[in-house]
């Protein structure tokens, strides 16, 4: 017998004439672009991360260097110190930390990272320089640590001499 017209040679023949795409094949394409943005954006933020940390460890140690520098030179006849706060550090004029001093220079940390320890010899949070030595009574350490991941922390050592080194 002969027929006529269209023939249906299986199952879903008329689907493979179609040339779009399923609502399943956009799904599984969809899941895995998500599964490969979250195995890329890892190792980024990490990165960012740590380029936080490290970037406030350094303007921290200018800052300190700035107060010692600006000491051995007697800039305006005085003596300069940092005064470590939690979200801050203020360099200031003087032998002691006065809040709100038209003199002070405020540093704000970066939002992902905070002072973590401020250990300063005789306690306290403020490191002050001895003009013409450079010298510091309150050496010590103060540790920076990130806020959202609290095993990254980087500590500056400040010595009797006021010299500057960093430890993880």
């Amino acid at each position: 017998m002969r027929v006529y017209g269209r023939q249906k040679t299986g199952i879903g023949a008329d689907a493979r004439r179609n040339t779009g795409f399923t609502l399943v094949e956009i799904l599984v394409s969809l899941v895995i672009l998500m599964m490969l943005a979250v195995i890329v954006a890892s190792p980024l933020a990490r990165w960012r991360n740590t380029q936080v940390l490290v970037g406030e460890v350094g303007a921290m140690i200018s800052l300190i260097e700035d107060a010692r520098s600006r000491t051995l030179g007697s800039l305006d006849g005085k003596g300069y110190g940092v005064h470590f706060d939690t979200d801050n550090a203020v360099l200031f004029a003087g032998t002691s930390f006065t809040p709100g001093a038209p003199d002070n220079e405020l540093h704000m940390l970066h939002s992902s990272a905070r002072i973590d320890a401020i250990s300063l010899f005789g306690g306290g949070s403020d490191l002050v320089f001895k003009r013409l030595s450079g010298e510091t009574g309150q050496y010590g350490s103060v540790t920076i640590v990130l806020t959202g991941d609290t095993a990254q922390t980087r500590r500056i050592d400040i010595s009797k001499t006021g010299a500057i080194s960093i430890a993880k």
